[in-house]
């Protein structure tokens, strides 16, 4: 998106297929980006050499996530930001969907294990292991932060089992609002 529109990127992945795969998406969209394999947990860049980084649904993949927003804080440029989605533990898809019914109305808990459970209907099965932050670890997560901000959203039908969601469109966007499952943060240095 960003390459797409003019901005000088550079973009790193941990897997040299992922890796390949944006290079070819780019190539096809007729964009250019720098790509590299790395670890986000241990960046190949100077500090203060980014006015933005940008990150959707990698960071959640880490038991580790504070080296990775140390790095992400350490290679931005004063009054740069930072924009990253995690998945949100204060979700209706976490607690409803996850939690509830599949872990305890299904009795999968009792087969799988509670961690088997989170995992596997979070991403899928055989994904690796994910962790979920809710908007109260934010603080302590972005610490070193000058400001930060979030909001959630996606809210589908399958995340409210047996339910579905509301009908009226203003409940629907409070509820996404307030439960959605993925969370948004945007922090300043």
């Amino acid at each position: 998106m960003f390459a797409s529109q003019g901005a000088c990127t550079t973009g790193i992945d941990l897997t040299p297929k992922h890796c390949v795969i944006t290079s070819l998406m780019l190539k096809a969209l007729g964009a250019k980006s720098r790509i590299l394999r790395a670890d986000a947990r241990s960046l190949p860049f100077g500090a203060a050499c980014f006015d933005h980084v940008y990150s959707c649904g990698v960071l959640l993949l880490f038991a580790e996530i504070g080296r990775a927003l140390a790095e992400i804080h350490r290679v931005l440029r004063p009054g740069g930001s930072t924009t990253i989605m995690l998945y949100n533990r204060s979700s209706l898809h976490y607690w409803l969907k996850t939690r509830l019914y599949y872990g305890w109305a299904l009795g999968e808990n009792a087969v799988l294990g509670r961690d088997t459970v989170l995992d596997w209907y979070t991403d899928g099965i055989g994904y690796p292991k994910t962790w979920h932050y809710g908007p109260r670890d934010l603080p302590g997560l972005f610490g070193a932060f000058s400001r930060i901000e979030y909001r959630t959203s996606c809210l589908t039908p399958e995340q409210i089992p047996e339910i579905g969601l509301p009908r009226d469109g203003t409940a629907r966007a409070w509820l996404e609002k307030r439960f959605g499952f993925f969370l948004w943060i945007r922090a300043w240095k």
